[in-house]
């Protein structure tokens, strides 16, 4: 019975074409003329790519892309450098030791000089791995900050009241059909409502009225916008340590006023028999006993 062939997957695939590929190339680097044609052929398809604009000398790029692509070269250049003294070290000429002492003493030479190479290899990945974490924390740092100042923000936002002008102003943002609507009725009852308070001024008769109706219309929010002038009418001052009614119409006392309790105290101490200087006339008197007292 014939054995059935295993379907490969598409990375097995990939990997097998990857590998052939491979070996292509290397045949072809073996072979001087075939190598030559590559390198020729090559060079065509970088002049046909860079005459079409896909590639850009260095010239013709911006600042940043500069620095980019700098960067990329400086870190090829690096890793070239390092591959070639590794395998400098890997592949130094072995002279011919003289004694046993000299082929043990550059047996150590080489074993000391790849152990110097790897943990040359190993401080700079250290280095780097330093340098992005440091990286790391200064974003995640800058970003925190960042969270801080907009909750800030947004907490000062939400904390903060829509005054008269704010409301007016969101009101007349959007001109759609609900706006509009509302915009007709907030302007009807501020006309009515001052049609209103107009004809109700013409209806005062004393000064104590108009000091009731002034005290009712009297605020901070009313001085601070003077929406009074409408109506030719001014605001009371009212002191803003004093929490009073508005109908308390009490006047104020002149401070050198005698109050009525320290009347009646002082009365009262008068009157006592100790204090006072009456004495007792002859018909304040009686009898008991023939004994007048």
């Amino acid at each position: 019975m014939a054995k059935t062939k295993k379907k490969q997957t598409r990375e097995e695939r990939l990997e097998k074409k990857r590998e052939a590929e491979r070996l292509r190339y290397q045949r072809i680097k073996c072979d001087p003329g075939k190598n030559e044609q590559l390198k020729e052929k090559e060079k065509l398809k970088y002049q046909r790519k860079k005459e079409n604009g896909r590639i850009k000398s260095i010239n013709d790029m911006t600042e940043r892309e500069q620095r980019t692509i700098r960067k990329i070269w400086r870190e090829k250049t690096k890793k070239h450098r390092d591959h070639l003294k590794l395998q400098s070290i890997a592949n130094s000429p072995m002279t011919p030791p003289s004694s046993n002492n000299d082929a043990h003493s550059l047996v150590i030479e080489a074993e000391n000089n790849v152990a110097l190479a790897a943990k040359k290899r190993s401080e700079n990945q250290r280095k780097s791995r330093n340098r992005l974490l440091k990286k790391q924390k200064d974003e995640i740092e800058r970003l925190r900050n960042k969270v801080k100042k907009f909750q800030k923000k947004l907490r000062r936002v939400e904390k903060q009241k829509m005054t008269p002008n704010s409301k007016v102003v969101d009101l007349m943002k959007n001109n759609n059909e609900e706006k509009v609507e509302e915009v007709k009725k907030k302007l009807l009852f501020s006309e009515v409502v001052q049609s209103q308070l107009k004809k109700n001024i013409e209806l005062i008769k004393n000064d104590e009225e108009m000091q009731i109706f002034k005290k009712v219309l009297s605020g901070d929010i009313v001085k601070k916008y003077k929406v009074l002038d409408q109506i030719n009418v001014k605001p009371l001052t009212r002191s803003p340590t004093t929490e009073k009614s508005l109908l308390d119409m009490t006047r104020k006392t002149r401070k050198d006023k005698i109050d009525l309790k320290l009347k009646k105290v002082v009365a009262e101490f008068l009157e006592e028999d100790c204090n006072s200087r009456l004495c007792p006339g002859k018909k304040d008197s009686i009898s008991r006993n023939t004994i007048k007292k």
